[in-house]
């Protein structure tokens, strides 16, 4: 393949161009098809059995996908202001993608007339300002208004718009992203007439926010990586045509990349949507050693000569750092998250596709516009000269250098078993930001941003029984007591109001009435409720207790979850049993598969690069030696993490497969050249030859990928932010690890990797 690729490439260079012209014109069709979707459906697999109890739930009662939209007026029992909120929930409700609309306008009485309950509108609008008087005073005699709807101060009001199902994730984040665009418009409207602060909370805004960061992180994060690549390519070869061929090929893989996945039908989440970024660089690392091996070829040969030959020395190196990065990218695929494993199998798609783009049509180009490629490379010499020379230090004093590189290892890796998990989207923000503040007025206001909802099933027809009843009321109240967790609003409390207001009022009887007769004659007129549909099973052998919650952690949350299970265990007896679900409880669990994508991705990358090395190298143990300098700024960074209580989440898990495979790519490169060094020099010699020769392109290389990755801190969500910063932060510790490591490395175990027969005699040193 060595000596065959690079004359098929030359032979055949027209159909070269123009396949790949045909294809990018495809393909940039396609990537304008690429959407971003972020929803719980897009994050896990269709089976996962806290997904499908969530979906069965929905189907069973209601959507719980909502836009919590908390109003702060000047007044709020104005006879304007109410008018206008009015005329903003009668707006909300004829949006083509809302479901119901719960607000103060739609607040209603439970009468009693004839003998029968019925439901009346609290007052008729327009209100005027004597009728917004009584409109006042009996609103604040209902205790539901007062509860989730009208603030104690009577400065804030609630506004839940709840959204229609949708059959697939791409629509439900087309619905999502056209009501709140909707949201916007009639609310900015509303303002010109009575001015008033808005609040934003609920399920649908957390995905909402995400939406918004992911694309914020895109675009910002790829502009700034593409600077970057032109500042560092230019300081390190000073060729203005080099740096457009670099843009070119960028680009081009950007356009490769996203029109494949809009081909594949697949769309883009926070999670997948940090690849375009990832690929650019990646295509960046093998231009830069094809551009370099190109110029430094000798000045006599012909554009195709030197071609060949550059061709000829990467293609090996190349190819297998391909590989690595593949496999470490890859080794994503493995996790049972949705979103992981596209992550893993796309980044292996646009890896192939750099790697196919740089060989080929891009190589070319460098050969046509060899001519234009003179460069004095002011950056070089003293890269080389200062490797080198730190190189040589380590080399000479090994020992000193693995006590210290053993001390680093020692004090971060203690910090290791201490890191926690992160999965609740409200933690992906800072505590400044606008939506965590909203977040932090609307829990201590109403007692809950997001909702969990228990479900209490028994026998068919059991929820009749009156007994079985209080056992729910003791429950339902008991959870008050529960961190984090309210009043869970359910058709009991129907119950008791009607038996009340069929009873003039009397407040001794409020209470479940003390005959299944009674309790089914009451349910009987309860019924005609369209809301009260939504909390009990038509053969009532289902109870739907539905519970605002205050925003928290995954720990928090998992804390509150464990309470409420001894809870029941406690006070519910069989047949009956709970079940907890709602969108809050599938993210907090998604921390088993974090947890366990996180080891299983990092130990088949691992495992599959040492195998890889060991048989490229032939030699398991120099394969093994080489792995030293990729593991150790790995587990240092997840130290770190430890140390400065930076969670793992979707997002930070692949630090450590993406590091691996892409740190271990110089060492491919600085192994291979070694091999060839020491075939006439000695082990010092080899390793000093080496690192001069291999030195600026290693660096460089490794400075791209970081101050990239940095690029990627420009974003405010939390995960983006720590991955850029961590990664980036990896890669240099790579780097220190290969240029102070990796010598240090070879010389202490140089017996016990070159006194073996696969390794030639000369290898052996003196």
């Amino acid at each position: 393949m060595k000596q065959s690729l690079p004359s098929f490439i030359l032979r055949y260079q027209k159909i070269i161009f123009i396949v790949s012209a045909l294809l990018t014109a495809l393909l940039f069709w396609g990537a304008l098809q690429v959407k971003t979707v972020n929803t719980l459906e897009n994050m896990l697999p269709q089976d996962d059995p806290d997904l499908v109890t969530y979906q069965n739930f929905i189907k069973e009662f209601e959507n719980d996908y909502t836009y919590l939209l908390v109003l702060e007026p000047q007044i709020l029992f104005n006879a304007d202001f109410l008018n206008t909120l009015h005329e903003i929930t009668q707006s909300l409700q004829k949006l083509p993608h809302v479901d119901k609309v719960h607000a103060l306008p739609q607040a209603q009485n439970m009468v009693a007339k004839d003998g029968m309950l019925s439901m009346e509108d609290l007052f008729e609008y327009p209100l005027t300002e004597e009728t917004t008087l009584t409109f006042k005073s009996k609103a604040l005699k209902n205790p539901f208004l007062l509860k989730y709807i009208i603030h104690p101060s009577k400065k804030l009001t609630s506004i839940f718009v709840i959204l229609k199902p949708q059959t697939n994730s791409l629509l439900k984040q087309e619905a999502r992203e056209q009501t709140w665009r909707d949201i916007q418009n009639i609310l900015e409207q509303a303002n010109k007439k009575v001015p008033f602060k808005t609040h934003f909370a609920g399920q649908a805004t957390f995905e909402q926010a995400l939406s918004q960061s992911t694309r914020h992180a895109q675009v910002w994060g790829t502009a700034i990586i593409l600077i970057i690549v032109c500042v560092v390519f230019y300081f390190l070869f000073r060729s203005i045509p080099g740096v457009l061929l670099c843009l070119g090929l960028v680009g081009t893989s950007f356009v490769w990349f996203l029109g494949t996945i809009g081909f594949l039908g697949k769309p883009l989440n926070f999670v997948t949507a940090m690849l375009p970024p990832l690929i650019l660089m990646v295509s960046v690392l093998d231009f830069i050693h094809v551009y370099s091996l190109f110029i430094h070829q000798p000045p006599n040969f012909s554009p195709q000569e030197k071609l060949a030959h550059s061709l000829n020395k990467f293609i090996k190196p190349g190819f297998l750092t391909m590989v690595t990065s593949g496999i470490g990218f890859g080794s994503l695929a493995t996790s049972s998250m949705e979103a992981t494993r596209h992550f893993g199998l796309f980044a292996v798609i646009g890896i192939v596709m750099a790697f196919i783009l740089t060989v080929g049509p891009f190589s070319l180009l460098v050969m046509h516009f060899g001519s234009s490629l003179k460069t004095k490379e002011p950056a070089s010499p003293w890269i080389s000269k200062a490797v080198s020379l730190l190189a040589g230090l380590s080399r000479d004093h090994w020992k000193p250098v693995l006590i210290l590189a053993l001390l680093v290892l020692g004090i971060t890796i203690f910090k290791i078993p201490q890191l926690t998990i992160e999965t609740k989207p409200i933690r992906f923000y800072p505590p400044d930001s606008s939506l965590r503040q909203d977040v932090k007025l609307i829990d201590r206001s109403f007692g809950g941003t997001t909702t969990i909802d228990l479900i209490v099933k028994g026998e068919p027809g059991s929820m009749k029984n009156p007994e079985t009843l209080k056992e729910i009321e003791i429950f339902a109240k008991e959870t008050q007591k529960i961190n984090y967790a309210g009043y869970p609003l359910s058709a009991i409390d129907f119950l008791k109001k009607g038996n009340r207001v069929l009873h003039d009022n009397n407040p001794d009887f409020f209470g479940i009435p003390s005959t299944t007769q009674e309790v089914e004659t009451l349910f009987s007129f309860l019924e005609k409720d369209p809301y009260f549909k939504r909390l009990a099973s038509p053969d009532y052998s289902t109870l739907r207790l539905n519970a605002l919650v205050e925003a928290q952690g995954t720990q928090e949350g998992k804390q509150m979850l464990k309470e409420v299970k001894e809870l029941a265990a406690k006070t519910l007896r069989a047949p009956l049993a709970l079940t907890v679900t709602g969108a809050n409880i599938v993210w907090m669990n998604m921390e088993k598969m974090i947890a366990n994508s996180l080891i299983t991705s990092f130990t088949t990358s691992f495992i599959l690069i040492t195998v890889i090395m060991a048989l490229v190298f032939r030699s398991w143990k120099l394969g093994l030696v080489a792995m030293i300098p990729n593991v150790f700024p790995i587990l240092v960074t997840l130290g770190i993490m430890g140390w400065m209580h930076i969670p793992l989440n979707m997002v930070t898990l692949m630090i450590a497969s993406l590091a691996l495979g892409l740190a271990v790519d110089d060492t491919i490169h600085l192994v291979m050249e070694l091999k060839e060094e020491i075939h006439s020099l000695s082990l010092k010699e080899a390793i000093a030859n080496t690192f001069k020769n291999l030195g600026p392109a290693v660096v460089s290389t490794s400075a791209v990928l970081s101050l990239s990755f940095w690029a990627l801190c420009v974003s405010d969500f939390l995960p983006t932010y720590y991955f850029g910063l961590l990664s980036g932060v990896t890669i240099l510790t790579g780097l220190a690890a290969e240029l102070v490591l990796f010598p240090a490395c070879l010389i202490c175990f140089k017996k016990w990797i070159f006194n073996t027969p696969v390794i030639p005699a000369t290898l052996r040193t003196k």
